[in-house]
């Protein structure tokens, strides 16, 4: 997977991403301005717009905001849809269910979720305030990107929301998900997800280049 001159702007400045990944590794992404470096994550998962550029995929050269399609983006900020708990789990797509509740219990979700009256069937839109913390609904966030069958998984902060006892658990699965061949990329300063990092991504601001580069 490359992005070759995808350029988008942030604060009046154009910032060049050019950047190619292998399968099953892990990149950090990086820059002193959080907010950029957010921002390059999210270009990259197809969701923000870009100026000009193209991404190719097995050499397969495609517009950047195809992305989506292939893409499971996580961004900082936790957001529930209407529905049941288990619709939001699985993103209203039953096929996703068993993966997605899977993932809920190696993250220790799971019994959370079915310790709620209606469990798993909890209406969301049916009560006044949502009776989930802020960790639960980052985790729900979670357990449906990485239950999308997709090849490249970018998450904003992984550890924003969680409880402390929670990171661990999430990296183990973002290990684990990286050794079956699947691309991870994040964006944290958190040490328990930056030392799962094989690779490093760094938006050259001065330059308006973004390059890969070995922690090794």
């Amino acid at each position: 997977m490359a992005y070759q001159n995808v350029i988008f702007q942030r604060y009046g400045k154009n910032i060049t991403i050019n950047a190619e990944l292998s399968s099953g590794q892990i990149y950090l992404v990086e820059h002193p301005d959080g907010e950029i470096a957010g921002q390059t994550l999210a270009v990259m998962a197809g969701v923000n717009t870009v100026i000009e550029g193209a991404v190719s995929v097995d050499e397969v050269v495609a517009d950047p905001n195809s992305m989506t399609a292939i893409a499971s983006y996580v961004s900082s900020r936790g957001s529930i849809l209407q529905g049941s708990i288990l619709d939001n789990l699985c993103g209203f797509n039953p096929e996703l269910s068993e993966r997605a509740l899977s993932f809920s219990k190696q993250l220790g979700l799971y019994d959370v979720l079915t310790q709620l009256p209606d469990g798993l069937e909890t209406k969301l839109a049916d009560m006044p305030t949502i009776p989930l913390s802020h960790s639960s609904i980052r985790l729900i966030n979670l357990c449906f990107q990485l239950a999308r069958p997709t090849p490249f998984l970018l998450i904003d902060k992984p550890e924003i929301d969680l409880d402390i006892d929670t990171w661990p658990k999430l990296a183990a699965v973002l290990e684990s998900e990286s050794s079956k061949g699947r691309t991870l990329a994040l964006v944290t300063h958190n040490t328990v997800f930056k030392q799962l990092a094989n690779q490093t991504i760094t938006v050259d601001e001065a330059r308006e280049k973004q390059r890969g580069a070995s922690n090794e």
